[in-house]
């Protein structure tokens, strides 16, 4: 959840440092004249390396704005939008006396009530990621209105100036709520929803050990009809654990299908819909391992990664949406 924190006793905003602006909008310039600091669009990291060796000691903000709301120009762009962060990090973390890292996004987090935005948003995790490695330079990631509205931004260069390893923090209307973790009551929150008997159940990365694990799960709990999905159909080299399925009283389909494709989960969903009981819900299991500490990742590392994952969660929610 979010709490409100009391800002009271906050310093004046933080002065000097870097803006590096990912995409066109207005919070980045915005921050950077509350901070007096110098703001330049994202680029190579030679370029970004010689900027940041005069930066001793002080905030370097990574700020992403723009984009669509529905997502529709996420696909191939958040793995970018990561690489970029990553080639600015390093310089930094190779310069003499770095200072504090930070994400700034512009509505991508959401608070109750609210809808946010997709693009920026694999920054939320891959900042925990750097704080986890690099604790001694990650500052946080802030999430601030898209208007760049005067009263937020002065509120986030005031909260860049003392505070450290921010988890999430949101400042909406000049207001600051810090993401938290609370406990959930045993009898809090909504019952899970229960598989239907005359509903299909869709599985990405089908055939792999989570998803047979999670088809096996489906069918035990009354599922009616469970489809299977990977870049090819591998229900003949599953025969047996499928059979299992089965035997649990679930129809269980094999299909070949490629996420990352938009074109192809399309058609996929198309032919679940016009031969298929009516689709109830989606497991996106698919996916690639190919993990490395910062330094060792590289651009195409990542895109190989999150192409499956992220891009191919975006692509199945806009096929199915409606």
């Amino acid at each position: 959840g979010y709490a409100l924190q009391d800002t009271s006793s906050l310093p004046p905003p933080a002065k000097g440092g870097l803006v590096i602006a990912c995409g066109n909008g207005k919070l980045a310039p915005a921050l950077a004249k509350a901070m007096q600091a110098e703001c330049i669009a994202s680029g190579s990291a030679e370029r970004l390396a010689g900027k940041l060796s005069g930066i001793q000691g002080q905030p370097v903000l990574f700020v992403c704005e723009g984009g669509s709301e529905n997502g529709s120009d996420v696909n191939g762009g958040e793995s970018a939008i990561c690489s970029e962060a990553l080639d600015a990090f390093r310089a930094l973390a190779s310069s003499a006396k770095p200072g504090r890292f930070w994400f700034v996004t512009a509505n991508t987090a959401q608070l109750p009530g609210e809808q946010g935005g997709l693009r920026g948003s694999s920054l939320l995790g891959l900042g925990r990621t750097i704080g986890a490695e690099s604790p001694d330079i990650w500052g946080g990631a802030l999430d601030l209105d898209s208007g760049a509205d005067e009263r937020s931004v002065t509120m986030a260069a005031r909260f860049i100036a003392v505070c450290r390893a921010v988890l999430l923090g949101m400042v909406r209307d000049g207001a600051f709520q810090q993401q938290v973790l609370k406990r959930l009551s045993a009898s809090g929150g909504q019952a899970m929803p229960q598989p239907k008997k005359d509903s299909t159940y869709l599985i990405t990365g089908g055939f792999g050990a989570l998803g047979l694990r999670a088809a096996e799960w489906l069918a035990g709990k009354g599922a009616g009809c469970i489809v299977l999905v990977g870049r090819s159909d591998r229900s003949a080299a599953c025969a047996g654990d499928i059979e299992k399925i089965r035997a649990l009283g679930a129809r269980v389909e094999g299909m070949a299908a490629d996420t990352a494709d938009p074109a192809s989960v399309q058609a996929l969903i198309g032919k679940i819909k016009g031969s298929l009981p009516p689709l109830d819900g989606v497991f996106h299991a698919a996916g690639i391992l190919d993990d490395a500490m910062i330094p060792d990742m590289s651009s195409g590392r990542m895109a190989k990664v999150m192409q499956p994952k992220a891009e191919g969660a975006l692509n199945l929610h806009l096929a199915t949406k409606g």
